[in-house]
């Protein structure tokens, strides 16, 4: 009986050790998305919950909103709560303690497209699809990517987008999202930074070859391209494990420049 205690004492204490080390993380992770989901896009807090989150991770996080200061407080079982905020313009932001840093956005330029003229120049979507399309199996193709309700594993599809030669021949979306619903871009939008760079390259507007990018990097960093950056030529030991402590969880969730 003596030794089972011990047993289940040691399994418990290495549980609580598992989840203290992962704690920020875990809060963090949370804080944030929440706090981009409900103040961002609008998402009731029960859809988010059943949509963004498992089940186990739900059972450990305690949230806390603030409709007032547009904040999201996040905690496993109370322990070391993160913080997230929202700002008009700018998004969510995930505090280090109590600091904002006095984050503010950029001036920039809304760009609004014509809805008289068809995509990809305008945001007008033809109203039929080109001859050799097969709507059939494009609509069993659309069909497929969403969940239906009663899968094991779910897809969680939030839309759906297909363009064939520059044309949108299907645009599909789960309920509660439309097409102007931001959304996480994740490595996509490497893809589209690296395509727009790319449009200024051919223009002759830059030059991925330049170094001193910027004024204030006078050190070694002096010498970084723009080449680098996008093929993201770090030259250092980066291990990116999103399900543990690694040093892509430590930089987006525990260290002090974490905007």
């Amino acid at each position: 009986m003596k030794y089972t205690l011990y047993i289940l004492l040691a399994i418990f204490l290495s549980g609580f050790y598992y989840l203290f080390v992962r704690s920020p993380v875990i809060s963090g992770y949370t804080a944030k998305c929440v706090c981009t989901q409900y103040f961002e896009n609008g998402r009731p807090l029960d859809d988010i919950a059943s949509d963004d989150f498992d089940l186990l991770l739900l059972r450990i996080v305690r949230l806390s909103i603030d409709d007032k200061e547009k904040s999201i407080t996040s905690s496993v079982l109370g322990m070391r709560s993160r913080t997230a905020i929202y700002k008009q313009g700018l998004g969510c932001q995930l505090l280090q303690g109590k600091d904002d840093h006095h984050i503010k956005l950029f001036d920039t330029i809304d760009i609004v497209l014509n809805d008289t003229i068809d995509f990809p120049y305008g945001n007008r979507i033809p109203s039929t699809i080109p001859s050799n399309v097969n709507s059939v199996k494009l609509a069993a193709v659309a069909k497929k990517a969403f969940d239906k309700g009663k899968e094991m594993i779910k897809l969680k599809t939030r839309s759906l987008l297909i363009v064939y030669k520059d044309t949108i021949i299907l645009d599909v979306n789960q309920d509660g999202f439309t097409y102007d619903t931001p959304q996480l871009g994740w490595s996509m939008t490497k893809s589209w930074m690296n395509t727009l760079v790319g449009m200024k390259v051919l223009d002759e507007q830059m030059d991925i070859i330049n170094d001193q990018l910027f004024d204030h990097w006078t050190d070694d960093r002096s010498k970084i391209t723009l080449h680098h950056l996008l093929t993201m030529t770090s030259g250092i030991d980066w291990q990116e494990d999103y399900s543990n402590i690694s040093d892509a969880t430590e930089m987006l969730y525990m260290s002090e420049d974490i905007v």
